[in-house]
């Protein structure tokens, strides 16, 4: 069973000039390659999870938003993601238990989200 986690008290930002910046948080958890494929799958599947971008190697994974956004709007972005790596270990778990590849995701708005 696969239980990684968003580490929110890791959280950086990095400014992108003055209409952007970049919010990088940490992943707990083991990452492994099945996950790291649950992860691709999921966010090819669903429009509301493009937006975050994984770096693997370093378990990181940074989205980019407007610099004028506030506090609010980034919280919703890190719910958001939150949401998006429990739907990556629920797949990732599924496709070990069934020994391969599970198929597509639905949308957060199907699901009742």
């Amino acid at each position: 069973m696969y239980n990684v986690s968003v580490d929110r008290n890791a959280m950086r930002q990095e400014i992108l000039g003055p209409l952007f910046q970049r919010h990088i948080v940490s992943l707990a958890g083991t990452v492994d390659e099945q996950w790291l494929d649950s992860f691709e799958q999921v966010s090819r599947d669903s429009d509301s999870f493009k937006r975050y971008r994984l770096e693997p190697a370093k378990g990181l994974v940074s989205f980019t938003c407007r610099a004028s956004d506030g506090p609010k709007v980034i919280d919703t972005f890190m719910e958001r993601l939150a949401l998006f790596v429990e739907m990556v270990n629920l797949h990732a778990t599924c496709a070990a238990a069934s020994g391969g590849s599970v198929g597509g995701v639905a949308e957060p708005q199907a699901l009742g989200f």
